[in-house]
């Protein structure tokens, strides 16, 4: 609940924080946004697990998506 207070909250300090704290803040802030709108449905994975999957999304958000993936997601890194 504390994070949750604190992505929603103005932050003064906006700017100051680490990298991946403001990645993540704009990663809840369009999760909820596209909940809020009633896009999220719930399915089944293959093998049987619930998920839920937000669709559709707009052009906008789905840019928006690519790059924060990006950012919060760990790239694998080969040695040449």
């Amino acid at each position: 609940m504390r994070l949750l207070a604190n992505v929603l909250a103005l932050e003064k300090n906006l700017g100051k924080e680490a990298h991946s704290v403001g990645a993540w803040r704009q990663v809840i802030r369009l999760g909820l946004a596209v909940i809020a709108s009633g896009r999220v449905f719930p399915e089944l994975t293959i093998d049987g697990t619930d998920a839920g999957r937000a669709r559709p999304l707009s052009g906008d958000e789905e840019g928006r998506v690519r790059r924060l993936a990006e950012v919060v997601i760990p790239h694998r890194r080969t040695a040449p």
